[in-house]
């Protein structure tokens, strides 16, 4: 079966990445994962990604810098941000980054997806 794309999920709640990750295997894609920020900022570096979908809250990701640093290290890579605590700080500030999404946690599965 030929993959569908490559994505990295980063979220340091290993249920939540491990799940995303499986279910994302399961529609096609090639999954890569990470804990924290740098772990996931090497993976981006190491790896030709189609799409990043991120917690922001998550170690080293203090002010968005998993985003500035994929703008950075990647240039259009996008992201898709995943959060528990939805601010308008963080809304704003992902707005001149290469966000191509901010959703709620729980995130629907079929939201994700599309």
């Amino acid at each position: 079966m030929t993959s569908r794309g490559r994505i990295l999920v980063a979220d340091d709640e290993p249920t939540f990445l491990q799940t995303t990750a499986d279910l994302l295997r399961r529609e096609g894609y090639s999954v890569g994962t990470a804990q924290d920020a740098d772990s996931a900022i090497q993976s981006v570096r190491d790896n030709n990604y189609d799409l990043v979908i991120s917690d922001l809250e998550m170690p080293g990701n203090e002010n968005l810098r998993l985003i500035r640093e994929i703008a950075f290290e990647a240039g259009g890579l996008p992201v898709i941000i995943l959060t528990g605590f939805p601010s308008t700080e963080s809304a704003i500030a992902s707005v001149d980054l290469p966000v191509a999404g901010y959703l709620r946690k729980p995130v629907e599965w079929d939201d994700l997806l599309h």
